[in-house]
């Protein structure tokens, strides 16, 4: 339900008796209702519940301008937005000093006051609305699950990937490390050999030996001597008793 109030515009009464006579209301009333449909069939039911501050507007200025023209209504106050909605001028109205004719000023009155009460809908739109709420969030909750089931999609990508990474850290982190133990052990075998090589060479020099039959008799007494853990000693005294005999 709306309801309105309008004044007639003084300077503008010779031209609406001239056109209405005194059976001018009908006629007001009757554009007011035909500009007010045409605003409200711009909105649908959620607009007239959720925004009516919107189409309260909407519908005043509708209602406005088509009953007092293009023409601007007498000391309407243009570019005032904290002034009086009814002081202000309908947009892109033309100034009446610049001299408006009769089919500009529309019906010749003012609308002031316009009230949008409560709006009753229909049991069968509130019904269509509701269903289409509900299919609503059917979508948005079907879209969720989609959205859910790719996040978990994309995770256990992400935690296959960290573990593949850790594997492979692992793997090449073992493998470094028997490198540098493998790299260590020959480094001290070589550094074991050298000094080994560079002792027996010393030991020759002090002793005098010069042939190569002496240096690898002593190489093989050193190596008996370093390997006298896995030797086993046996005297054979019957050799030494039949070696005895013939002496005799």
């Amino acid at each position: 339900k709306i309801s309105y109030q309008y004044f007639l515009i003084k300077e503008d009464l010779p031209l609406l008796h001239a056109a209405y006579d005194i059976k001018y209301e009908p006629i007001i009333t009757l554009n007011a209702k035909e500009a007010i449909i045409s605003t409200c069939s711009r909105f649908d039911t959620d607009e007239f519940i959720n925004n009516r501050n919107k189409i309260w507007r909407e519908i005043y200025f509708g209602v406005k301008s088509h009953l007092g023209g293009s023409c601007c209504i007498p000391k309407c106050k243009k570019n005032c937005p904290k002034c009086p909605i009814h002081e202000q001028c309908i947009s892109d109205c033309k100034p009446r000093e610049k001299g408006c004719n009769k089919e500009e000023k529309g019906l010749f009155v003012e609308l002031r006051y316009l009230q949008l009460h409560d709006i009753d809908v229909p049991d069968r739109v509130m019904e269509r609305r509701l269903l289409s709420l509900v299919r609503d969030l059917e979508k948005e909750k079907e879209e969720s699950l989609n959205q859910e089931a790719l996040i978990k999609k994309q995770t256990d990508i992400l935690v296959y990937q960290f573990r593949n990474n850790a594997t492979q850290t692992i793997a090449f982190s073992e493998a470094q490390s028997k490198l540098k133990g493998d790299q260590a052990k020959a480094d001290a075998h070589k550094s074991t050999e050298l000094a080994r090589i560079n002792g027996l060479a010393s030991m020759c020099s002090r002793l005098g030996f010069t042939q190569a039959k002496d240096i690898n008799s002593l190489e093989y007494l050193q190596t008996l001597k370093d390997s006298k853990d896995n030797i086993t000693y046996s005297i054979d005294f019957s050799h030494a008793i039949l070696q005895n005999s013939k002496l005799t």
